[in-house]
């Protein structure tokens, strides 16, 4: 798998057919591949070895991806029916107070602009989490009402910014 999008594809789909080890053996194989998306692998990780029935395992990988900085929003680890049991974990709560910290600072943070506006503006385009290159997620929404056409923007993009959050209040919600 070459790419990022691959591996989460692949990951998803096994999880889908209920293959779940099978799924956690691509997770662990892409780790290496993929240092800057260890947030992302270790969160499907702790999902499949909670669902395995490993809590304590699951709470274990989060746990060190949190060490070395990672952070996840406090509604995954709070919402997702997959880590019920590892919230029943000793030390979970610490992990999310930790988690949660970071989810505040990181959201707080002002942050330039994914693409600056052209002149003539028309319509309203809309990115979330993406890197230059990246496929957008099929739950990124955009709205654009009462704009007779969206054309891309005439300045260039800064590809070192992953996420516009001004953009939040003027779509509805990512979920």
């Amino acid at each position: 798998m070459t790419d990022y999008q691959t591996v989460n594809d692949a990951v998803l789909d096994l999880y889908g057919e209920g293959r779940y080890s099978e799924a956690l053996a691509v997770v662990d194989a892409a780790a290496e591949r993929f240092p800057d998306r260890t947030a992302d692998l270790a969160y499907q990780a702790a999902c499949l070895l909670a669902v395995t029935g490993r809590p304590d395992g699951a709470l274990a990988r989060l746990v060190a991806a949190e060490t070395n900085g990672d952070w996840w929003h406090p509604r995954l680890l709070l919402e997702d029916g997959d880590l019920a049991e590892v919230r029943e974990q000793p030390g979970f709560g610490a992990l999310l107070e930790r988690s949660t910290v970071r989810s505040d600072v990181a959201q707080a943070e002002v942050t330039a602009p994914l693409v600056e506006a052209p002149d003539d503006p028309h319509g309203l385009l809309v990115g979330a989490g993406a890197r230059a290159g990246a496929r957008v997620p099929g739950r990124l929404r955009c709205a654009a009402a009462g704009v007779p056409r969206a054309r891309a923007p005439s300045r260039r993009v800064n590809p070192d910014r992953q996420v516009v959050r001004q953009a939040r209040s003027a779509t509805e919600p990512l979920e």
